[in-house]
């Protein structure tokens, strides 16, 4: 499917809006020939959201990020809507500050089963839609593929080995103390203790590396993707690596959207029907037996997968990864480990966790990534077996 490309209106007004919600509420009534009426917004880390009406009640989705950001998502975007199904932007406003992007505000963000997010919880899913975006997908990839050393995604990974790894993970005292100890997952001993796998991570991101890329939307989480099908967001989008979408779709569908996300950020996710009732069978049920003298954690460990999200991974992982992959698969996949225990470690800020919710983290990690992947079949292996659970 191709987008025609479109002429977005440029706008450029000396104005600050320092991120609050009254000078955004002030600028939308007061600053432009039309008046917007502000209907709902939604603030992150670094970027504000949310809709807004004008008076013909026409609505659009706007997004306030900081100026180089807001400039990237902009660039990003024009190159995404030649090969992706994308909502219409309208308008860019460049603010002193910032730079708001103005979309056509699509109706199906609203309705009941219009977000891949709202299968998570359940057990039906027409597997049709999920193949429609690999359609998207492998037609991308075929037109648009590179060894590249340099992509837009990697603010989700090399740049996050500093902050949240090294000067999170690795400073937190409750991680920290627990770093070299052996762990036991339901009888299994694992061969690496947290800090070598961590410490493995960190070196694969320091060395110079070339990735096999293809032009997508960069960060393929289940509220970025609807079933129309429409991408959202985009200021990752661009040539990025197979192995960074995989391993950003398989932990934000597999736990992160179900379970870690709507915990910590749970303001963001008010919007989706019933979402949150969903955390509670979505709770990894752990206990810990934690030996100081033997530096053991002995894990018992349950969690829960429902039906739709088993369908929705399994079918990215045969029906793209694994045939994009091709004879490249093993090199692929031993890679890709050190993405995933990226995104495991590093999608939110593990010193907000509770105790609980660091041990059943790193429980995941090590159930998904610690083999010591020298025969990368047992990466694979560990893929299959964690989401057949």
């Amino acid at each position: 499917m191709e987008n025609k490309c479109i002429t977005i209106k440029k706008l450029y007004i000396n104005y600050s809006l320092n991120n609050k919600l009254r000078n955004i509420r002030r600028f939308f009534q007061n600053c432009l020939s039309e008046r917007y009426s502000l209907v709902q917004s939604y603030k992150t880390n670094k970027s504000t959201h949310g809709k807004i009406i004008d008076k013909k009640n026409k609505a659009y989705f706007f997004k306030i990020l900081p100026l180089r950001e807001s400039k990237s998502e902009l660039k990003n975007y024009k190159k995404l809507q030649i090969l992706y199904p994308l909502p219409k932007l309208n308008r860019y406003i460049e603010l002193n500050d910032s730079g708001i992007l103005l979309y056509d505000y699509e109706d199906i963000v609203e309705k009941e089963g219009g977000l891949l997010i709202d299968y998570l919880n359940e057990d039906k899913f027409d597997i049709r839609i999920l193949r429609r975006i690999l359609k998207i997908y492998k037609n991308s990839f075929k037109f648009h593929h590179a060894l590249k050393d340099k992509y837009t995604s990697d603010k989700f990974f090399s740049r996050r080995v500093k902050p949240r790894l090294k000067e999170g993970i690795l400073q937190d005292r409750r991680i920290s103390e627990i770093l070299d100890y052996q762990i036991k997952i339901n009888g299994k001993i694992f061969t690496q203790n947290t800090r070598e796998i961590i410490e493995e991570t960190i070196d694969y991101f320091n060395k110079p590396r070339r990735e096999l890329c293809f032009l997508s939307q960069g960060d393929p989480e289940p509220i970025n993707l609807s079933t129309q099908p429409l991408f959202f967001d985009f200021e990752t989008a661009g040539l990025n690596p197979v192995i960074s979408e995989f391993a950003i779709f398989l932990w934000g569908f597999f736990m992160e959207e179900a379970y870690y996300a709507p915990k910590y950020n749970k303001n963001y996710y008010l919007s989706r029907k019933g979402f949150l009732e969903g955390l509670g069978k979505n709770k990894p049920i752990i206990l810990v037996d934690k030996d100081i003298k033997n530096k053991t954690l002995n894990i018992t460990f349950e969690y829960f997968i429902s039906r739709s999200r088993k369908k929705i991974i399994l079918c990215y992982f045969r029906d793209f990864f694994k045939k994009i992959a091709d004879k490249e698969e093993i090199i692929l996949l031993k890679k890709f480990r050190y993405f995933l225990v990226m995104r495991i470690l590093t999608t939110l800020d593990p010193k907000k966790y509770s105790l609980e919710d660091i041990y059943s983290t790193l429980a995941f990690l090590h159930l998904f990534c610690n083999s010591r992947i020298t025969k990368t079949l047992n990466m694979r292996k560990n893929i299959l077996d964690m989401i057949k659970n």
